[in-house]
């Protein structure tokens, strides 16, 4: 591994190890150094019982986090038998200046800036593991009595002082956020983007608030009424804002609430006025159905009115059709009694008027035989 990838692996790796809040579970490497692949790799096992913490974990090493305060140290841990390095320097200096001494070598220089800019010298711990002896492993009491053992006492004791991992707000981290910035961290450290571990943390933080948003805001979107939603916005921006640190991410959950909720009113004021329409609607189809009802009833009468019309219409043309035949006939039979009795009539008057011109010549005679 060259020395880049030795700063890289040294100075950027969040996690070298974790170790649980809880007592006697002991401390498991979570990213290691594949030599054959020259690669970073997760421990996948670690992975998993990490994602299931929900309680605030303890780890080795922080990219910078000035958030945790002075205690901020890079721990370095170095295990097997190293000789002193040349110059008659020690161990721990020799590797802290492999780590942030520009002067260290020409090459790297910017990455030894940006580590130093984050873990200054006196914040770099280096602890020294000796190697031993395979065997000694095999008995539990002179391993106990060992340099080895000792050794890894100071290193535990030293893990167990390391600060409560915690976001940008300062609000402690849970295992599903240290598996996500593991993931950043060893994509980037495999990448050799060193410019991209400035943006780990806030990508990081990002992705804490989109699981806040999932379980704080979201639920409200669900409400069913407006009112409903108002209610509850102040208390959500609280608690979201108590695990989301980014106020961009605050505002836009706001303004999404706000927004949320202000189309959800007016949805309601138009489903009030749909319903009222609706109402209108089911009205005026039921007045139009008694309307309907009663022009048929109507319709039904005057056809009655009219049927009863035409039949009376038709038996009056039927009288008088009959009249008139009968009239025709009556007066056929008066024309023909008429002509009888002027037949009778006339033999009667020439008799009388017989009588009459008698009379008429004696009155005429008597009057001049007197003169």
């Amino acid at each position: 591994m060259d020395l880049g990838r030795c700063c890289a692996f040294v100075a950027f790796l969040a996690v070298l190890y974790f170790a649980s809040v809880a007592e006697g579970k002991p401390a498991r490497i979570l990213i290691k150094y594949n030599k054959t692949r020259d690669i970073f790799e997760l421990n996948r096992t670690v992975l998993d019982d990490l994602w299931e913490l929900q309680r605030p974990i303890r780890v080795i090493a922080v990219v910078g986090d000035a958030r945790i305060g002075k205690s901020t140290t890079l721990n370095v841990v170095i295990r097997g038998a190293l000789g002193d390095p040349d110059g008659g320097k020690t161990i721990e200096d020799y590797t802290k200046d492999c780590i942030v001494e520009a002067s260290f070598e020409e090459s790297m220089n910017e990455e030894r800036k940006a580590i130093a800019k984050h873990f200054p010298r006196n914040q770099i711990i280096v602890s020294q593991i000796p190697q031993v002896e395979r065997d000694l492993f095999k008995d539990f009491d002179k391993l106990r009595k060992s340099d080895y053992w000792q050794e890894m006492k100071r290193v535990v004791e030293k893990l167990k002082t390391f600060p409560i991992k915690k976001t940008l707000g300062g609000s402690p981290m849970d295992g599903k956020g240290l598996v996500e910035l593991a993931w950043y961290l060893k994509d980037t450290m495999n990448a050799n983007s060193w410019l991209d571990f400035a943006n780990v943390y806030v990508t990081l933080e990002k992705n804490i608030c989109k699981r806040s948003r999932v379980k704080l805001i979201e639920p409200l979107f669900v409400l069913p009424t407006a009112d409903e939603i108002e209610a509850r916005i102040e208390d959500a921006l609280r608690n979201f804002a108590m695990e989301c640190k980014l106020q961009t991410e605050i505002s836009a959950v706001q303004k999404d609430l706000q927004h949320f909720e202000s189309e959800k009113r007016k949805a309601e004021e138009l489903e009030l006025k749909a319903k009222e329409a609706e109402s209108q609607r089911r009205a005026a189809e039921k007045k139009n159905e008694e309307l309907k009802q009663k022009f048929q009833h109507q319709m039904s009468e005057k056809n009655i009115e009219i049927e009863r019309v035409k039949r009376e219409k038709e038996e009056a043309e039927l009288n008088e059709k009959n009249f008139k035949q009968l009239h025709q006939e009556q007066m056929k039979t008066i024309a023909l009694l008429q002509e009888e009795l002027r037949k009778k009539s006339d033999g009667l008057f020439d008799f009388i008027g017989r009588i009459i011109h008698r009379v008429i010549r004696r009155v005429k005679r008597t009057i001049f035989n007197e003169l």
